[in-house]
């Protein structure tokens, strides 16, 4: 799932089309925008601090996975030399299980 905030970013910002290719190729879900924000802000109001609808995050963005570590629920996975990375499970995801 990808959102409009994050397509109008891949559209401005990327030199390289391939991650505006696969983008076009997902489902997209609505935000709340009428200007498009930051893709990382965008999705990181999308999950909010439940991940509600249990959505899976994939991003390189460093920033933006740290805050989501934050939010138990939250799988998180980025790409590194060519190959998927999924991270562990994050403390906070750990502690919403132990209860």
């Amino acid at each position: 799932v990808t959102t409009s905030c994050v397509m109008a970013e891949l559209k401005t910002a990327s030199e390289d089309r391939r991650a505006l290719a696969v983008a076009r190729r997902m489902e997209r879900r609505r935000c709340s925008h009428k200007q498009p924000v930051s893709g990382a802000e965008c999705i990181a109001e999308i999950i909010g601090d439940k991940n509600e609808f249990n959505y899976c995050v994939a991003s390189q963005d460093h920033a933006l996975r740290e805050q989501l570590r934050l939010v138990p629920g939250v799988p998180l996975l980025y790409e590194r030399r060519s190959v998927l990375i999924v991270e562990p499970v994050s403390a906070a995801t750990q502690l919403a299980a132990q209860k």
